[in-house]
């Protein structure tokens, strides 16, 4: 296990929700809307809706009205935190779409409180984080990865530390997980907002 992944963090994608009251449907219903997307260092957020909207023909920075929430910049937009304060701003009127990763969305339907959004769009899915040292390791990167891939969700010592860390294996890193976030990052400027 060279790099090790959560096993939840395979298939992500990013979505853009809408109010089901508001009647938008696909991309065409959002020109000239206003969209919330999160931290500019997001990857399912920001850089890999915005590389996979403009593959699909729609540009977030001359189609709609993107509003950018950089809330947790540094943090790799891993908190989801300005995904959930977008999509409080799409309940409240003040948005008419924004992006949120499955995640959180799977998250915020467990609480109840997704009846009210329809999907709008769908990325295609990718890995979202992982632990990487660079080739020719040393030895205490070779018993961490080991200890990680030992865990054992089973294990009453493991269960709750592997709860809270939102995995139930760590699993081999496979690359090709993130090449559209490669793709994205060489097609050039992916911030909007």
């Amino acid at each position: 296990m060279a790099s090790p992944l959560r096993d939840t963090d395979r298939g992500w994608t990013s979505k853009l929700v809408a109010l089901a009251a508001s009647g938008v449907e696909g991309l065409e219903g959002l020109r000239g809307a206003r969209v919330g997307f999160g931290d500019a260092d997001s990857p399912q957020a920001q850089i890999l809706p915005v590389h996979a909207l403009r593959l699909e023909g729609f540009d977030p920075a001359t189609d709609c009205r993107a509003e950018r929430l950089d809330r947790d910049v540094g943090k790799h937009g891993d908190t989801g935190g300005a995904e959930l304060t977008q999509l409080a701003r799409v309940r409240a009127g003040e948005l008419d779409a924004c992006v949120v990763s499955s995640v959180t969305l799977a998250a915020v339907g467990k609480l109840g409180d997704a009846g009210a959004l329809a999907e709008v769009w769908t990325s295609p899915p990718f890995h979202h984080c992982n632990f990487t040292v660079l080739e020719g390791s040393d030895a205490e990167h070779e018993r961490f990865t080991a200890l990680l891939a030992a865990m054992d969700a089973t294990d009453p010592r493991l269960c709750e530390p592997m709860e809270l860390e939102y995995v139930n294996q760590w699993v081999d890193m496979d690359v090709t997980g993130y090449a559209d976030l490669v793709a994205a990052v060489r097609a050039g400027p992916v911030i909007v907002g």
